[in-house]
C-alpha cells in the first residue's frame, strides 16, 4: 500500500498526458491493516480492451520518458529483460509452443548484449488489460501497487500481451508482436 501510494503521488506531480490514474484521497492505519483511499477512474464499468492499442504503447512511452532516471542510473538488457524471461517461463502453458519458441529465440538473441545500457523508467509491474482501460479514447490505468522504478516498458508490454484473451489473436500472431 506504501508503494503505491508513492506511485500515485509521483504519477500526479508528474501529470501524464496520455493516461489518466487514480489520486491519493487519503490513508488510514490501525494496528493490523492499512487502507489506501484512491479516487475512481470510470463512474461506470469499463471493459477491458482486447487488444494492445495506440494509446497503450503512447502510455509506456510517456511513462518511460517521463520517469527515467538522470545521469548514469540505466539499466543493463540483462536486468531488463529478465523479469521478461521469468514471466515467459511462469507461464509457458498459457503461451503456447509456437509463441513461447519465438520469444524464446528472440531472449536469446538479446542475451547476447547483456551489458548494453537500455532506458528505463517507471514500470507498471501488473500491466494487464483489467487494469489499463479505454473509455472514450481516454486511457485509464489503475492497478500501481507492483509499480517500480529502472524497469523497461518491455515487461509491461509482455505482460499485457499475455494477459489478452486468446481469442483476440492466433500464437502465431501474439508472438510476432512480443519479437
Amino acid at each position: 500500500i506504501e508503494n503505491e501510494r508513492r506511485v500515485l503521488d509521483s504519477l500526479s506531480s508528474i501529470g501524464l498526458r496520455s493516461a489518466k490514474t487514480p489520486q491519493v484521497l487519503g490513508q488510514s492505519e490501525s494496528g493490523v491493516y492499512s487502507l489506501l483511499f484512491v479516487s475512481s477512474l470510470s463512474a461506470r464499468s469499463v471493459r477491458a480492451p482486447r487488444r494492445f492499442t495506440v494509446a497503450h504503447q503512447q502510455f509506456l512511452d510517456e511513462l518511460e520518458y517521463r520517469t527515467k532516471p538522470s545521469g548514469l542510473a540505466t539499466v543493463t538488457l540483462r536486468e531488463s529483460i529478465q523479469p521478461v524471461a521469468t514471466c515467459l517461463n511462469r507461464n509457458q502453458d498459457l503461451v503456447g509452443v509456437s509463441r513461447y519458441s519465438i520469444v524464446e529465440r528472440v531472449c536469446d538473441f538479446l542475451y547476447a548484449f547483456p551489458e548494453l545500457d537500455i532506458p528505463s523508467g517507471l514500470g507498471h509491474g501488473a500491466f494487464k488489460p483489467r487494469h489499463a482501460r479505454l473509455l472514450n479514447g481516454e486511457l485509464l490505468v489503475s492497478g500501481w501497487g507492483g509499480a517500480g522504478y529502472r524497469r523497461s516498458l518491455a515487461t509491461d508490454l509482455v505482460r499485457f500481451e499475455l494477459a489478452l484473451p486468446s481469442l483476440a489473436m492466433t500464437d502465431e500472431k501474439r508472438a510476432q508482436r512480443l519479437a
